[in-house]
């Protein structure tokens, strides 16, 4: 392919316009952020349970979680961890979804759990937000660091 488009300049510079071309009429519709957000669409679910080991918390715990969030709309996957005296649940959001809202409804599905352990602290859901940091600096001189962090 490469003899060929050697022996032919006209059709190795046509395909050449071509993708510059393709490559001009895209650039609008690309977006653009000066700090992009990046969005992780996932809710976790934590709980403790104090001297409870990774079975029990699974029985007790997780299965029940589970069991509530399955009638949830907008969940596309729900990954478990069991661990010594906590259970931590991930939800990832389905794309066509807002997190806000499926936030909300497993937040109902958990509070509506009656049969959690009595020494089982209350579940805590929240949302994973990325928090990314922007830019760091460093300064070094012949200043004690008191006066370093003030000028930083």
């Amino acid at each position: 392919m490469i003899t060929w488009f050697a022996r032919n300049p006209i059709a190795a510079n046509l395909l050449m316009v071509l993708v510059l071309y393709g490559g001009f009429s895209t650039y609008p519709q690309l977006d653009r952020e000066f700090f992009p957000q990046r969005g992780l669409d996932l809710i976790r679910v934590s709980m403790a349970y104090p001297g409870a080991g990774p079975e029990e918390i699974e029985l007790q715990i997780i299965n029940r979680i589970e069991e509530a969030i399955s009638e949830v709309d907008g969940i596309d996957e729900v990954r478990s961890t069991a661990r010594e005296g906590s259970a931590l649940v991930s939800i990832d959001v389905a794309s066509e979804w807002e997190s806000i809202s499926v936030l909300n409804d497993v937040k109902s599905a958990i509070d509506g759990i009656t049969q959690f352990p009595a020494l089982a602290e209350p579940a805590e859901v929240s949302e994973v937000i990325w928090k990314d940091r922007v830019i760091s600096i460093a300064l070094f001189g012949d200043l004690p660091e008191v006066e370093l962090k003030e000028l930083g």
